[in-house]
């Protein structure tokens, strides 16, 4: 587990996360800002695969929880990972009152972090809703570029970060530096290691 400035916790994905994911899969709002439909999925259903994702972990997928102050408020997901090269990352705060705070920008820098020491990667890239400034301002701070507009569901904008940006930039300290501690997982019964980031 790795504890930021401003008591922003990344870690492993655990059960208890369930209830929380799931209400987020279903949100309006929050599918509107993934551009995607609202998901019809059953608890139940997405129960299974919730489970089964923690017992087998998709190939090339890294899901993490971002909590704060012991409470869950969000997720940051890492898929398509090619070793040693990129990944595509998807963060979402669903906890409202816990949006517009500054949660996701410290979540994102922290895994941009462990991309670049623990996972050897040299690009990471997103995408987010044109229209979505608070996003665009939010990756921008985290030294993201806007690299292509995107027609999906909706007209995104596609942001890449790269490993040489951040070492070429780190003495002049562009992006936010966090101070990390290294805290026990006390919630670890179901058998999730603690991610360090």
């Amino acid at each position: 587990m790795s504890e930021l400035a401003g008591g922003v916790v990344l870690r492993a994905k655990r059960r208890s996360d369930l209830g929380d994911d799931y209400a987020w899969r279903i949100d309006h709002e929050l599918a509107r800002l993934d551009s995607r439909p609202v998901s019809r999925v059953t608890f139940e259903e997405f129960e299974q695969e919730f489970l089964a994702a923690l017992e087998f972990p998709p190939p090339g997928v890294l899901s993490l929880s971002i909590d704060v102050g012991g409470e869950h408020v969000g997720n940051l997901v890492a898929y398509d990972i090619i070793s040693g090269e990129s990944c595509e990352i998807g963060v979402v705060i669903g906890r409202e009152r816990q949006r517009h705070r500054g949660i996701g920008r410290e979540a994102v820098t922290a895994f941009l972090q462990h991309a670049w020491h623990r996972l050897g990667l040299r690009r990471v890239y997103l995408h987010t809703l044109e229209d979505n400034a608070p996003a665009r301002r939010s990756f921008e701070a985290c030294g993201f570029r806007a690299s292509a507009r995107v027609q999906r569901q909706a007209w995104m904008i596609r942001y890449e970060a790269r490993r040489e940006w951040w070492l070429m930039e780190d003495e002049r300290t562009p992006y936010p530096k966090r101070k990390q501690v290294a805290r026990e997982d006390n919630d670890s019964s179901d058998g999730n290691e603690p991610v360090t980031c």
